[in-house]
């Protein structure tokens, strides 16, 4: 099994989008995809194309976070393909995929060896604007007139930036949008429920520049206002069952918050650019497997930082711009398995003359001053809106608040045993996701029939929760669906039969009532094989450490 990847009918869309506008004679284009949309996915196949086609791609961005992402998924996307990296003392130059930081290829050796390129890929490309990027596009002949390469797209979550400074001086069109409702509704993203908590700050007497607050005045304001003892007591009455992430104007304040939640019993910690890698790389794997329930940061966690497991935003750094609320709230909006919703927690303060960015503008279906009320979600406010102002809901029905759980979405029968694994059940072949300390660490078996049992094969590694589903249920539809692989299927609402429960008193499902609770023959085959799996998996590590340590199976 290959690591092809079905694309989403949004991703196939924004995909033909860019071809288009290339053939139109646009060399400069953009897509704008709402964080946790997959935009490396998209931008993967668009490599894939170009490598096809005998060219060299490149992938510029700016933080050594979002050159590993997309490292990493772009090796599973494209195996057989060199990807490599151009980074400090990394040097792959030579490679058909680079990915590359920006500011190692402001130094003209660094980009003189790297060559010529058939695309380029700018990541988070709202920061395409800055000298930097232009000198390194320029130099590789992105605004040659005659010349027919390179393709130049840019990907980014916010196509406007928070100085006002256009993105035309780079890109000459906008191939493709997807808001973040329309993703809501259908699934790809977690429902926002949203709450303003008023500060006693009076906003209007913080200095600004260009166009928002001062970092370093709105921080001694907040810190003044004893905001980080509101976020605290915030979190405790409205977030306490959930993995929050705060967003601040100052370290200061990102520490002073990170110390008022946990003297409130809470555990939390704080990030920061001084903050050494390893150790900032620990904090994060903590939050995502839950051993940390809060993480504060100051400018550091808004962009390359992906932990689905994440349900609370709290935006303690009131802004204009709608870019930087966009990117920092986002963080929390990935679907993720048994979250229902993604809870906005606005700390504003007191204002006349400014325009401070709520949850509400992450709903492009809200008018302008739309707001999300407390106790419904996104689309629930949608729906109010539109029976209030007697707006025809769309033919498909009333909006209402849907289950946003991707894997019980699907038609495919997902199981969710709890374990941190997932099952995809078939009769001949099923797979299995193993999620590990870290959502970016997910592993993809095939389950191939082997007599009574499974037998447990690794089909792609280090993988996000997101594309392991994805190529799961590529497999399934490539390899065959059967009665067992769709989950609307009458006969699993039938009484277990008694092969079943035989069946599953051999694997040790036993104890008082336990046998008796399994009401259906869904349930029933759901139970087996997951047993399977499990006991697949497990030969499957047992031989892979027998392999590494030299000995013979």
């Amino acid at each position: 099994m290959t690591a092809t990847i079905t694309l989403r009918d949004y991703q196939q869309a924004a995909h033909q989008a860019v071809i288009d506008a290339y053939h139109q004679g646009d060399r400069r284009t953009l897509i704008s995809l709402p964080t946790g949309a997959g935009k490396t996915i998209v931008f993967g196949r668009l490599i894939r194309k170009a490598v096809g086609n005998n060219h060299r791609a490149l992938v510029l961005a700016h933080t050594e976070e979002l050159v590993d992402q997309a490292v990493r998924t772009l090796r599973t996307l494209l195996p057989g393909v060199s990807v490599g990296i151009v980074r400090a003392r990394h040097d792959e130059a030579d490679a058909q995929v680079i990915v590359a930081t920006v500011q190692t290829l402001r130094r003209i050796s660094r980009l003189e060896r790297i060559g010529r390129f058939g695309l380029i890929v700018i990541d988070e490309c709202h920061h395409a604007v800055a000298q930097t990027y232009m000198d390194i596009l320029t130099h590789l002949g992105a605004f040659d007139s005659d010349a027919r390469y390179p393709l130049v797209l840019g990907v980014t979550a916010t196509a406007d930036r928070g100085d006002g400074k256009g993105l035309d001086g780079v890109f000459e069109s906008i191939a493709y949008e997807v808001g973040i409702f329309d993703l809501i509704q259908r699934g790809y993203l977690s429902n926002i429920r949203a709450k303003r908590i008023l500060l006693d700050v009076n906003l209007d007497r913080v200095q600004t520049r260009g166009g928002d607050f001062v970092d370093s005045a709105l921080g001694a304001a907040m810190v003044d206002a004893g905001a980080p003892e509101h976020i605290a007591a915030a979190i405790q009455d409205h977030a306490v069952d959930r993995r929050c992430i705060v967003f601040t104007p100052t370290v200061a304040m990102a520490e002073q918050t990170a110390a008022a939640v946990n003297a409130i019993g809470i555990p939390a910690r704080s990030v920061s650019g001084e903050t050494p890698k390893d150790e900032r790389q620990q904090i994060i794997e903590d939050v995502r497997s839950g051993d940390l329930q809060v993480i504060t940061n100051c400018m550091v966690l808004t962009e390359g930082f992906d932990a689905p497991i994440l349900d609370c935003a709290v935006m303690a750094r009131p802004t204009s711009s709608r870019a930087l609320y966009q990117q920092s709230a986002g963080r929390v909006l990935r679907p993720y398995i048994g979250k229902t919703d993604a809870l906005i927690l606005d700390m504003v303060g007191m204002t006349t003359r400014h325009t401070v960015q709520a949850a509400a503008s992450l709903i492009d279906a809200l008018p302008e001053h739309g707001e999300i009320e407390e106790g419904e979600t996104a689309s629930e406010a949608v729906a109010r809106v539109q029976s209030e102002s007697q707006v025809p809901t769309p033919a498909t029905g009333k909006l209402v608040a849907i289950d946003v759980d991707v894997f019980h979405r699907s038609d495919l029968n997902w199981v969710v045993p709890g374990n941190g694994t997932f099952m995809l059940t078939g009769a001949n072949n099923a797979f299995a996701i193993r999620v590990g300390a870290s959502d970016d660490t997910c592993d993809v078996f095939r389950l191939e029939k082997n007599g009574y049992d499974y037998r447990a094969i690794r089909v792609a590694q280090d993988v996000d929760l997101s594309m392991a589903q994805g190529l799961a249920e590529d497999g399934a539809r490539r390899t065959g669906l059967d009665a067992t692989t769709l989950r609307q299927q009458a006969w699993r609402q039938d009484p277990p039969t008694d092969g079943q429960l035989r069946k599953l008193w051999v694997m040790g499902v036993r104890g008082r009532g336990v046998l008796a609770a399994i009401k259906t023959k869904g349930e029933a085959s759901d139970l087996i094989a997951t047993k399977m799996a499990e006991r697949a998996i497990r030969d499957h590590d047992a031989a892979n450490v027998t392999e590494r340590m030299g000995v013979a199976a």
